[in-house]
């Protein structure tokens, strides 16, 4: 159950990861559309190589995501993999704690739908490692 669970989380991960590079090649209209904010769109928009850096190097963490979660699955071996699940795991439930600030502060949509998918993966990540090793130590 565990390999098909960290499989479900590696197409996760990776579907986000794409994400960002379509948002990348869509330029000024694609950070709007994705709720990157105003700062971003322009900078893209003046031709600044900011925010593609930016938004290339979040798709490259999450791609390594996606390597750790493949390798969790066994598909291939990398080093320190329970622990780099654990980590992204622990980075994906965090953001998606924004989620509970919803009643306290004034979430954008992009905000609430991106912490709903952070929570999700996070948790599936979890649920992943408890379902190959049991409770992690």
């Amino acid at each position: 159950m565990g390999t098909v669970l960290f499989i479900l989380c590696a197409l996760g991960n990776a579907a986000v990861a794409i994400l960002h590079v379509v948002i990348v090649f869509r330029g000024a209209p694609g950070y709007r559309a994705f709720g990157a904010g105003e700062t971003l769109a322009t900078l893209a928009e003046k031709g600044s190589p900011l925010p593609a850096l930016l938004t290339l190097g979040i798709a490259a963490v999450l791609a390594a995501f996606t390597a750790w979660a493949l390798s969790a699955a066994g598909l291939f071996t990398l080093p320190f993999t329970q622990s780099a699940v654990l980590g992204i795991a622990s980075i994906y439930t965090l953001r998606g704690l924004l989620l509970g600030a919803a009643p306290f502060m004034k979430l954008s949509r992009f905000d609430a739908i991106s912490s709903a998918i952070s929570l999700a993966l996070g948790l599936m990540h979890f649920v992943a490692v408890w379902a190959q090793n049991g409770v992690p130590h």
